[in-house]
């Protein structure tokens, strides 16, 4: 029993430098992360990028893109009940909430905008599908199916900067998913 007494009173000792080696590997991840792609980063890492995935630790600079946005997309979805009605609901759109809602919903427009459409995040389709649903919960009159659509218009470039008006691409609306809602989505 004399070596358990000594084992816990060594182990006492290390947990100051267990700590402080966790957050340095911890730190030391967030900043391998953070550095511009290249094949050394991307090498060293490859073996613990899952666990930071994982984790949720993962960080990218999808705010602070060098890519600016040309088109500016709404979505919303038609949403057909079981008496035949339909009913339209808009994604929340940021410019139309106040500062502290914005702040409070700009992950859900980072979900809908930057993900909803694209086609590798297909998969979360029938997510947003089902959620537009439950928003028109109703034991009387259900929601039967859900039409999510996108409403894209060009964005014009600032003040000075020459364009060809005649070029500009034409706003357009397209439905990008259909879904049909069973009575366990309403759940």
């Amino acid at each position: 029993m004399a070596w358990i007494s000594r084992l816990k009173s060594c182990s006492a000792g290390m947990r100051p430098v267990i700590g402080t080696v966790a957050i340095l590997i911890y730190m030391g991840g967030i900043l391998l992360i953070l550095m511009p792609n290249s094949p050394l980063r991307d090498r060293i890492l490859a073996p613990v990028y899952r666990y930071f995935l994982a984790l949720g630790l993962t960080q990218s600079y999808a705010v602070f893109t060098p890519y600016v946005a040309t088109t500016n997309v709404i979505l919303t979805a038609t949403v057909t009940l079981k008496d035949g009605t339909t009913a339209v609901w808009v994604f929340p759109r940021m410019e139309r909430l106040a500062l502290a809602a914005r702040g409070a919903k700009e992950r859900y427009r980072k979900w809908w905008h930057d993900n909803l459409l694209q086609d590798p995040c297909s998969a979360i389709r029938p997510d947003a599908a089902r959620f537009v649903a439950r928003q028109f919960a109703d034991p009387a009159n259900p929601p039967v199916l859900v039409s999510l659509q996108s409403h894209s218009r060009p964005i014009p470039p600032p003040p000075g900067v020459e364009f060809d008006q005649k070029n500009m691409p034409q706003p357009e609306q397209k439905t990008f998913f259909v879904y049909k809602v069973v009575a366990e989505d309403l759940k």
